[in-house]
């Protein structure tokens, strides 16, 4: 008898905003792309029966509500939106990378070389004087409005210093190990309330404990599982005097619904017994997906980054 191999049938992706087409002989393909149309964010293509068919699908970038200008890694958009003609949508979120500094504070730094809008907003006693009086008011509203939301831009994205504590000083039970036979991370995903702290006690850092308890938590079984997805392929590597923390990105199963907004993720090590948080990263405002699929895309393809 001779065997016939047969070849599965190939799969046509397309762009909806510019158009590029790819191809694959898988039937779950997700493919992404930095689209040209969309100023080079990270967007998805989606399936179509042949390579030159219009999709039906539509891109809809979401505004950061933090965004004054210099977002640090993400810019203006927070996320796109593919969105489809029954009314369900796919979200893929721009996660800023998390910041975590080894140096002591330097008030002689420039407001660019702080980094982020969260450092320079937290600041406190060193806050910018305006001497226009227009822009003085606005920043005193910005001020009183961090002070009402739970989880803003002033909170933003950081590394735990309590984790860097405990590996600095070699504490076993909470030293995290990244690389291809490290520790397994999780990112969960988290609404608005509660207020996150990088300087919190070590305790508090835990996943479900402090602001990270499940009540807070937003996931669905089968799509974005309580506890988190798997954070897929964690590397750590120096770039001159900083060590940044890659990953793949992270994306839920393709029928999830958020029951509320996600406003942010926790990335934690899940092998640790006392489930320490790594980081956490503002997602820019309230994200939500509709019968479709949650996708968390890292910063340059970094979710933290340490200064030494």
């Amino acid at each position: 008898m001779t065997t016939v191999m047969l070849e599965p049938p190939a799969t046509f992706l397309r762009c909806p905003s510019c158009g590029q087409v790819g191809q694959t002989e898988r039937v779950d393909a997700r493919a992404m792309h930095a689209c040209p149309a969309l100023s080079g964010l990270t967007a998805p293509l989606v399936k179509v029966k042949r390579p030159d068919d219009t999709p039906v699908e539509r891109h809809l970038l979401i505004e950061r509500e933090d965004y004054l200008g210099n977002s640090i890694g993400v810019g203006r958009f927070m996320a796109t939106r593919t969105e489809r003609p029954d009314g369900s949508f796919d979200c893929t979120a721009y996660a800023p990378t998390a910041i975590g500094s080894l140096r002591g504070a330097d008030p002689n730094l420039s407001l660019g070389a702080l980094g982020t809008i969260a450092e320079v907003r937290s600041q406190g006693a060193q806050r910018h004087q305006f001497h226009d009086e227009q822009l003085a008011e606005i920043a005193d509203k910005l001020r009183d409005l961090d002070a009402e939301m739970a989880w803003t831009g002033t909170q933003g994205s950081h590394v735990f210093a309590a984790m860097m504590l405990a590996t600095l000083t070699g504490q076993a039970s909470h030293t995290m190990k990244l690389g291809a036979s490290g520790d397994s991370f999780l990112v969960s995903l988290f609404g608005n309330t509660g207020t996150p702290d990088q300087t919190t006690t070590q305790a508090l850092s835990y996943y479900n404990t402090g602001q990270w308890v499940t009540a807070n938590e937003v996931y669905q079984a089968g799509q974005w599982a309580q506890g988190g997805v798997a954070l897929g392929s964690p590397t750590a590597a120096q770039a001159s005097g900083v060590v940044n923390v890659g990953a793949a990105n992270t994306a839920s199963g393709s029928a999830f619904t958020t029951p509320s907004n996600v406003y942010g993720v926790l990335v934690y090590d899940n092998t640790l017994t006392t489930k320490d948080g790594f980081c956490f990263n503002f997602l820019g405002g309230p994200n939500s997906v509709t019968s479709g699929t949650f996708t968390v895309v890292w910063a340059g393809g970094f979710l933290a980054s340490i200064t030494c």
